[in-house]
């Protein structure tokens, strides 16, 4: 698989958008996904992938250290609004592979492809971007690993 990288502008910080289904492929070919949901956003679905780090958007200038350098990370929220400052903050501090996830989980959805779901925390509201909980989970998420 072609590098996605020889389109990066790393001097200006301008991580690559991917579509779902272009994600999907780098994460066969062991890419990582960054979600930077928050845990509520998590307890209903999450990406069925086999490499995921969770790094909260509210703590991931605190906590990005735990990511690794050595592959390819696709940073995916919920709808891609918050991912590229979250990508660029990540090429700064120099990752050098480091992408977003074009419409984040609801395109994921959209497009058919793997998810796990726990139905007892299925979020409501207006639209993507303001969806919350239909009840609040104490011991954290079903289907999200900490």
């Amino acid at each position: 698989m072609d590098s996605i990288f020889q389109i990066q502008y790393k001097s200006e910080e301008i991580p690559v958008w991917l579509s779902s289904r272009e994600a999907f492929a780098y994460l066969q070919a062991n890419a990582a996904i960054v979600d930077i949901r928050p845990e509520y956003e998590t307890d209903y679905r999450v990406f069925a992938v086999s490499r995921i780090f969770y790094l909260p958007y509210g703590s991931y200038r605190d906590k990005f250290h735990i990511i690794p350098k050595d592959m390819l990370l696709i940073v995916a929220d919920n709808v891609g609004i918050l991912s590229a400052e979250v990508a660029s903050y990540l090429i700064n501090q120099g990752y050098p592979q480091v992408a977003c996830l074009a419409g984040g989980v609801v395109e994921w959805n959209r497009d058919g492809l793997p998810l796990v779901r726990d139905m007892d925390y299925e979020l409501i509201g207006g639209c993507a971007c303001r969806l919350h909980p239909k009840k609040i989970r104490i011991e954290g998420s079903s289907v999200a690993p900490e």
